[in-house]
């Protein structure tokens, strides 16, 4: 239940963002640890489209996702990529196909 308001308080999106950002330059436990926070916020179905349209986080995860990086930091960033991706709206500008509807 605290995923939603952790992703709204803005200090707190501040502070993953800024240690998950570290990845690419230095990877760390700090920096995979803020990975995998995000990634646990990308569960939350109503953080999912918000968390895609940021440019900051965007470009930490995809970061984080990159090949170079330690599995710690790009295991992470898959899992909040993995997330984001099942809402619909996403799924286009993440080069996705529709998904299928449910029966």
């Amino acid at each position: 239940g605290v995923r939603k308001p952790m992703w709204r308080c803005a200090q707190t999106r501040g502070v993953l963002l800024v240690h998950a950002g570290t990845a690419e330059a230095q990877p760390s436990s700090a920096s995979a640890q803020a990975l995998g926070a995000l990634a646990n916020l990308a569960t939350e179905t109503s953080n999912r489209r918000q968390m895609w349209t940021d440019p900051a986080t965007r470009m930490v995860l995809l970061g984080g996702a990159g090949a170079a990086q330690p599995a710690c930091v790009r295991e992470p960033a898959l899992r909040a990529l993995a997330n984001l991706s099942a809402e619909a709206s996403n799924r286009p500008s993440m080069g996705l196909p529709p998904l299928e509807p449910s029966d």
